[in-house]
């Protein structure tokens, strides 16, 4: 018995087991010191019955890919003497499944736990008489001798559950077979998320850069990923999208590339002249003029014209024009008008100077101007942020304004300047949004479909932002917020940040498959909340699931989700349970390694969760 199945071994060790075990206990109330030992005996089968499970749901990871009949599958999880266990080509592809440089050592786990069982079955007595003295007797012989052993075999049964667990969770999602590159459609929808992937990133970073503001304000903020023109199902149509608050006023920017070859540097507008000079060169014409109107009546032609071309006022186009026409009056001089100078801004020395031409001054390279020179992009609407605290702090912002809606755009290490543009237009209304938690929209939304709906939205979301460091660690959702606009179907969620500025200072190492798995894994319990309108903390069998001391052990959660989502195909049906399920293991067809970042990973997601998804919702509102 050194093949593959040991593991159903294994299976049928664990039932009969515990059926030992619940036999004894019957025997045992009846002693009257049973309740000296009653506690420990039950602690005893509660870790039996929580390893028994977690060893059922290895189980079912293990055969998830296994090209065989779902019925042989569902077969081989629940009946250890099933034939598959030592059909050869179900033994082969399980070993492929496994793949042999991992083979051995899952071999020594199974081992492992079917000795550490054994024994723990031949720690219990076998008792065929009723002498209750006699009972007593084995009882306190079980009860000396079975503390401290019984112990050891538990924690070897627990540790080797867990190594088993790991190893599928990490080591079997290689494969041996490079994954073929997704067809020209999936680079169509990939593309896209792929690059917002890339922009969230390079926000990230250019934040980091130009947020160094020593104001009160943390800056709290909240970043989704919306869809333009109402067509939710393309992804080339996203953007994202951030909402700043501070206390009760909002600022919702949207955030769009613009390739750096399209924003051109213009030279500042030169100052327009001030009246003074205006007046004095107006003086100095009509005086010419004049002189020049003399000379005219007193002297020939030529002389006049020669002495018109010696002065610049007439020497131009514009004047030798006006003087053209047969008989025409010429035009006369516009009156002069008294300029008055308020009292309060400019005092009557320094309006006597204004006139006055500044002397030269000579300004080094190193001396710079205080002031950057303006840049516009090519409509000559969007300027460089420089001061990124006050762009977004809402307090700053005009919210009735409807006239201003590029912010500016920010520059970047990348090749690319990030546009910031008011999201309405209008920040009137946005005020008046209601804001509510993932909880509260839960339990305020009857309609299965539109929470569903939220759900897809959060799993674009989850592409759109990758594993950058937006995406909070191991998120819940406590780190969800929800936007209901009045004029949409559904709210909008966005991942909360109660303090930008400590999001931003986070120097956390984050692995991309870790990353990737949590996320997912957190993806799947959310949409287990959003279908059943409960939580995975009210689940009635995750008492059972629980460490020692009952408190939750590595994979309580995972073992309580697991066994919530086959409730979903008893009641929904096997493409929206599929789906949940391969979120909660993270394990794709075509998608070995877990990465968020790799184009045929986000499209294994895309066509095996997004469109299960919206098929049920479409299905759904034909019913």
């Amino acid at each position: 018995m050194s093949g593959i199945e040991v593991a159903g071994i294994v299976l049928g060790a664990y039932p009969v087991l515990l059926e030992t075990a619940k036999d004894l206990r019957e025997v045992f109330k009846d002693v009257k010191t049973w309740w000296r030992f009653e506690r420990e005996f039950e602690n005893f089968l509660s870790v039996l019955e929580t390893e028994h499970i977690k060893y059922s749901l290895n189980l079912q990871i293990l055969l998830e890919d296994l090209d065989i009949p779902e019925e042989d599958k569902d077969t081989l999880q629940v009946d250890p003497t099933a034939s598959g266990w030592y059909d050869v080509q179900t033994q082969v592809k399980l070993r492929r499944r496994v793949q042999d440089r991992y083979y051995n050592w899952f071999m020594r786990q199974l081992a492992a736990m079917n000795r550490a069982l054994g024994d723990l079955q031949g720690l219990l007595p076998t008792i065929h008489y009723v002498n209750f003295s006699s009972i007593e007797r084995e009882m306190f012989r079980l009860k000396t001798s079975f503390t401290h052993r019984k112990d050891v075999l538990l924690a070897e049964v627990r540790d080797r559950n867990n190594e088993i667990f790991t190893f599928l969770e990490r080591a079997a999602h290689l494969s041996s077979s490079r994954t073929p590159p997704p067809p020209r459609l999936a680079r169509k929808q990939t593309t896209p998320l792929l690059a917002l992937q890339s922009e969230a990133t390079a926000l990230y970073e250019t934040f980091q850069m130009h947020l160094h503001c020593k104001c009160d304000s943390n800056h709290p903020c909240g970043i989704s990923v919306s869809r333009m023109d109402g067509e939710r199902d393309k992804p080339a149509t996203a953007h994202l999208k951030m909402l700043f608050w501070d206390g009760p006023c909002r600022t919702q920017v949207r955030i769009l590339p613009i390739p750096a070859t399209e924003i051109k540097t213009m030279e500042p507008p030169k100052p327009a002249a001030s009246k003074l000079e205006e007046v004095s060169s107006f003086h100095q014409q009509l005086s010419t003029r004049n002189r020049l109107e003399a000379v005219r009546k007193r002297s020939s032609k030529a002389i006049f014209a020669l002495a018109a071309s010696t002065i610049p006022t007439f020497s131009s186009p514009a004047f030798g024009k006006s003087r053209k026409g047969s008989g025409k009056p010429e035009d006369k001089p516009a009156k002069l008008k008294l300029i008055r100078w308020p009292s309060n801004t400019i005092k009557k020395e320094e309006a006597e100077n204004m006139g006055k031409a500044s002397p030269p001054t000579v300004r080094f390279a190193d001396d710079s101007p205080n002031e950057p020179t303006a840049e516009y992009s090519i409509d000559e609407g969007s300027t460089v942020i420089y001061d990124l605290c006050r762009t977004i702090n809402p307090t700053t912002q005009s919210i009735d304004s409807i006239n201003i809606s590029n912010l500016g755009y920010l520059e970047c290490k990348s090749r690319i300047r990030l546009l910031l543009n008011l999201d309405p237009e209008n920040q009137l209304p946005l005020q008046g949004y209601k804001i509510e938690s993932f909880e509260a929209f839960v339990r305020a939304t009857p309609r299965r479909d539109a929470r569903l709906k939220v759900g897809r939205d959060l799993v674009l979301a989850i592409l759109s932002l990758g594993t950058s460091s937006w995406v909070p660690a191991s998120w819940t959702a406590k780190d969800l917020f929800l936007i209901r606009d009045p004029t949409a179907l559904v709210p909008m969620p966005y991942f909360n940040h109660t303090s930008l500025r400590q999001s931003l200072s986070s120097d956390e190492s984050r692995s991309t498959a870790k990353q990737t798995r949590d996320s997912l894994f957190s993806l799947g319990v959310l949409l287990l909340e959003l279908v059943f309108r409960d939580q995975l903390e009210n689940q009635h069998f995750r008492a059972g699931l629980m460490g020692p001391n009952s408190k939750p052990t590595a994979v309580t959660d995972l073992a309580t989700a697991l066994l919530w989502q086959q409730k979903v195909e008893e009641e929904l049906g096997h493409d929206l349970a599929d789906c949940i399920k391969r979120c909660l293991v993270c394990m794709f067809e075509q998608a070995a390694t877990p990465d968020l970042g790799n184009s045929g990973f986000v499209q294994a997601v895309w066509q095996q969760v997004v469109r299960p998804i919206e098929s049920f919702i479409s299905a759904w509102n034909r019913s």
